[in-house]
């Protein structure tokens, strides 16, 4: 009897009513072994016809605030064999989606895989070869959390750190920067695939203009955790890279990401619990 191929989920993190409806506007038709974790938040409305007549479609509600929240309700829902954090705007195609099933398929080992996103606005990321890497990050610019697929029994079981991401009130970004250096400092075994799974027809929030403190703030703490020691070069460094393509004026930036590069040094690190 052929082996039954592992199976794979997208943990969709949405919010409100416009929300859920972008999130229907998600689903491929149904393929077997591929299925959809919608956690909405704060959603009051109806559900989508295209959600509620499909059965590899699992919705769970979730109220309150905090994209980290969301997202981590999405995954404590998961049960497939492999689970792929994403956002409520993403396009997948099955091709791409099955081919990360057989990545995972062949490598029993891997804990994580990286992966590509073609994203509006943003440079296509450089060329580079397929890589293994495990308590070290590759010399690559940090993946966002749609660019990450884990398996649910090991890397799946990591959390998005909740004082981080939009609407926490605390340090409204990075995220995902966090969620990822937490899988790699844990000593999870990840790989690198230049392939492009999905695309985002949005600007992401590091491409925007930013008016909100806390996403600045959080950008400090992140280079205070990642690069303690060279963090007060790297500092102003960031500000004026902000401040040269118009997302933060240079010394309101220069402020915030000085003042969390200094609490960084007192925030808890999941990795050494």
């Amino acid at each position: 009897m052929p082996r039954t191929m592992l199976t794979l989920e997208l943990a969709i993190a949405t919010y409100g009513d416009d929300g859920i409806v972008r999130a229907s506007a998600m689903l491929l038709p149904e393929v077997e072994g591929i299925g959809y974790v919608i956690s909405w938040q704060n959603g009051g409305g109806s559900v989508p016809a295209a959600i509620a007549r499909r059965r590899d479609v699992r919705l769970v509600r979730l109220d309150g605030a905090g994209l980290s929240r969301n997202r981590n309700n999405a995954l404590a829902h998961s049960t497939a064999d492999i689970v792929l954090p994403t956002d409520d705007d993403l396009i997948y195609s099955p091709d791409a989606l099955n081919a990360v099933r057989r990545i995972f398929e062949s490598r029993p080992d891997l804990d994580f895989l990286r992966f590509d996103c073609a994203a509006a606005g943003a440079a296509p990321h450089p060329t580079a070869a397929p890589a293994d890497f495990c308590g070290r990050f590759p010399k690559m610019a940090n993946p966002t959390s749609y660019e990450l697929a884990v398996r649910r029994t090991t890397a799946g079981r990591v959390r998005f750190d909740e004082r981080f991401g939009l609407k926490s009130g605390r340090y409204n970004a990075a995220e995902d920067d966090m969620y990822y250096h937490t899988l790699v400092r844990l000593g999870l075994r990840g790989r690198y695939e230049p392939l492009t799974v999905c695309r985002h027809p949005e600007l992401s929030t590091g491409l925007r203009h930013i008016a909100d403190p806390l996403v600045i703030r959080a950008m400090g703490v992140y280079i205070g955790v990642r690069y303690p020691l060279s963090g007060p070069l790297r500092i102003p460094l960031k500000a004026w890279r902000d401040s040269r393509a118009g997302r933060a004026p240079f010394l309101a930036g220069l402020r915030e990401l000085s003042r969390g590069y200094a609490e960084s040094f007192f925030i808890s690190r999941p990795w050494k619990r």
